[in-house]
């Protein structure tokens, strides 16, 4: 059985096999023919699994990974590594992907304006968990870009 490509607009496709289906990005049509093949190779040997499956940690450690070690600024990178390690794996890490609504990020962001617990480095040296005052706006504001960013950046991502 073949795949499919379906192109979403410019540089934007989904493929298809079998009952799967993934969305990339690719410059040309060769790059998504050859995506196409890796993804049949993946669904055949069973490594692919449905983004809705996922957890947000293990998508944003694959998105570290193959995007954000790649495109950004090494600063750039060890910031959002914070900002993940910190807080946002603390809310939504263990949550799949489809389950993350509008009004969890709602209730994260309030949550931040208010006494709120984050991982830290203890006095032994090892991580814990801290309590940490209430965030100003503009960290608030930091956690939010980066969680716009990481959406924008990754179609498999729902739309929260």
């Amino acid at each position: 059985m073949a795949g499919n490509i379906t192109k979403i607009k410019e540089g934007y496709y989904r493929l298809r096999y079998k009952d799967f289906s993934k969305y990339i990005k690719a410059k040309s049509d060769r790059e998504v023919e050859r995506s196409l093949a890796k993804f049949i190779s993946e669904v055949d040997n069973g490594d692919f699994r449905q983004p809705t499956k996922v957890t947000f940690k293990e998508f944003a450690q694959k998105w570290l990974k193959d995007y954000a070690e790649i495109e950004l600024a090494p600063k750039t990178v060890f910031r959002y590594k914070e900002l993940l390690e910190s807080r946002i794996y603390l809310a939504f890490g263990e949550k799949k992907l489809d389950k993350i609504k509008p009004l969890n990020l709602v209730d994260f962001y309030n949550s931040l304006r208010k006494n709120n617990k984050f991982i830290g480095t203890l006095k032994d040296g090892t991580k814990g968990e801290k309590e940490a005052k209430p965030l100003s706006d503009e960290t608030i504001k930091h956690h939010h870009r980066f969680r716009y960013f990481l959406h924008h950046t990754c179609l498999i991502c729902p739309k929260i």
